[in-house]
C-alpha cells in the first residue's frame, strides 16, 4: 500500500476507516486536505505518510497510535500544533521537520525514542511539553 493516495486531491471529508491499523509509507503524501483524524485503531503512521501535505493545519491523533515514522509529517508547512498521545513510543527521524508553522508540541509520557532532527527547522516553535500529556 505504499503511496496509496499520494498526489491525489482528497478533500477534508476523507475518513480513515476503523479497519486500518497501519498507514503505509507515503500513503497520503502531497494531498491538499487541511485536517485529518488518525483513529485509535491505527498503530503505525508510516514514513512520509503525510509528507508535504502543505495545507494540513490540524492533526488529531487518537490514543492507540504507537509509532510515528521517519518524515511522517515533514514539510507540512501550515501545521500549527501537534499533540502526541501517551500511546506513542517512537517518533521517527525528521517526523515533523520543516513544519514551519508548528508553534507548539505536546509529547505524551509513553515516548521512549525521538529520532534525530524530529522537529528540525520548525521556525515558529515556541513551546514543547514532554510528559503529562493527552
Amino acid at each position: 500500500m505504499h503511496s496509496t493516495f499520494s498526489h491525489c486531491a482528497l478533500s477534508d471529508g476523507f475518513v480513515i476507516p476503523e479497519s486500518i491499523t497501519t498507514i503505509a509509507g507515503a500513503a497520503f503524501e502531497q494531498n491538499p486536505f487541511t485536517e485529518i483524524t488518525i483513529p485509535a485503531n491505527v498503530q503505525t503512521v508510516g514514513y512520509y505518510a503525510f509528507y508535504k501535505c502543505e495545507n494540513l493545519k490540524k492533526v488529531t491523533m487518537s490514543e492507540g497510535v504507537k509509532v510515528i515514522g521517519n518524515y511522517a509529517f515533514a514539510s507540512c508547512k501550515r501545521l500549527e500544533f501537534i499533540e502526541i498521545p501517551n500511546s506513542v513510543t517512537s517518533i521517527g527521524q525528521r517526523a515533523f521537520s520543516s513544519c514551519s508553522g508548528l508553534s507548539y508540541a505536546t509529547i505524551g509520557d509513553g515516548v521512549t525514542e525521538i529520532g534525530s532532527y524530529a522537529f528540525y527547522n520548525c521556525e515558529a516553535m515556541t513551546s514543547v511539553i514532554i510528559g503529562r500529556c493527552c
